[in-house]
């Protein structure tokens, strides 16, 4: 009986730890081009066969139904009207952009942004410190 318990203990603990550190959950139709676990560029790159207004709307809704709450939406009319999006939920941070690809094509790349300090063995892109280094050295020169 001890021993049922001590497992069912470890189940509980790995499902709700993955729980906390799940990445997002893309729309079934998301198909993967690129998938970089290192930190040092996007987590996903990938498309979606549909046309950009759609597109947008799909994985806008994809984030909102697992709980993330937009919190920017940056328009860049230059780039293939591409979308910068900032999601939140707690303390995890999801930086997205949805651009058009092809006419019937929408593109997308997302990653994790961590907060100044944090660290995660999935991503060490820390967006901020970055910044704050270019600032540091654009004052030097």
């Amino acid at each position: 009986m001890k021993l049922g318990t001590a497992l069912c203990a470890i189940c509980l603990s790995a499902l709700l730890a993955e729980r906390l550190c799940a990445l997002p959950t893309m729309p079934s139709d998301f198909k993967i081009v690129h998938d970089d676990a290192t930190g040092k560029t996007w987590r996903e790159t990938g498309e979606l066969k549909m046309p950009f207004a759609m597109g947008l709307v799909t994985l806008k809704s994809a984030m909102l139904s697992q709980g993330y709450a937009l919190k920017h939406d940056i328009f860049d009319p230059r780039k293939n009207g591409q979308h910068l999006l900032l999601w939140a939920k707690g303390d995890e941070e999801i930086i997205m952009s949805v651009w058009e690809k092809t006419l019937s094509t929408t593109g997308c790349s997302w990653g994790r942004s961590l907060k100044e300090g944090q660290s995660d063995n999935k991503t060490t892109a820390k967006p901020a410190v970055q910044a704050k280094e270019n600032k540091d050295n654009d004052k030097r020169n």
